[in-house]
């Protein structure tokens, strides 16, 4: 019941701000949509190597193999406020998990991490085709153990990011902190498209 009272609540935020943006605008302002894909690097392999240390310590050996990263979808609005500055809001979501295979002697143990989420975020061109931008995001995890859900959060962080566009394509860098409201941080490299 708090993730469906969280959700409402973000998505009451994001449409009254959406619409305090939209309404401020002049006619000639075009908003756009896009898509992006990305690969974001979870930086996961401390812990999955501190994890597997303790299992060695307790059944005498272990080993993992990992992902060290996920790919995701993005779907976006991009709305121009003047001609140097714009509004952002997304909505992404994993396309694979990220997988981690731990085995001790005699068994083994499969992971897998999936993501997803909202954000909203204020941008501005440095020159014509090189954009900054910073804002919030709201994201959900769920980590599954041999197939069984086993934690599902959710929470709010701040983003960061940038990059490139070039006639209606479009390469980015991006940095998601508390992915969930957890100690996970995400650094996405995406390749996007306006339409």
């Amino acid at each position: 019941m708090t993730f469906m009272n969280d959700l409402k609540n973000l998505t009451m935020v994001c449409l009254s701000g959406a619409g305090l943006v939209l309404t401020n605008l002049s006619p000639a302002s075009a908003g756009e949509f896009g898509i992006e894909v990305s690969y974001t690097d979870l930086s996961l392999g401390d812990d999955y190597h501190y994890a597997t240390g303790l299992l060695a310590n307790e059944f005498g050996s272990a080993s993992v193999t990992y992902d060290e990263g996920i790919g995701e979808a993005r779907l976006f609005y991009q709305q121009g406020l003047d001609d140097t500055s714009f509004v952002e809001f997304g909505a992404f979501t994993t396309f694979d998990e990220a997988e981690a295979i731990w085995c001790i002697p005699g068994a083994c143990i499969q992971t897998e991490l999936e993501t997803s989420g909202v954000d909203a975020a204020y941008g501005f061109y440095i020159v014509p085709e090189i954009f900054l931008k910073a804002g919030v995001h709201w994201s959900e995890a769920d980590l599954s153990v041999n197939g069984l859900s086993i934690l599902d959060q959710d929470g709010f962080g701040f983003l960061i990011g940038g990059g490139m566009e070039f006639d209606r394509w479009r390469y980015s860098i991006s940095y998601r902190e508390s992915i969930a409201d957890s100690d996970i941080d995400g650094t996405s490299i995406s390749v996007g498209f306006s339409f």
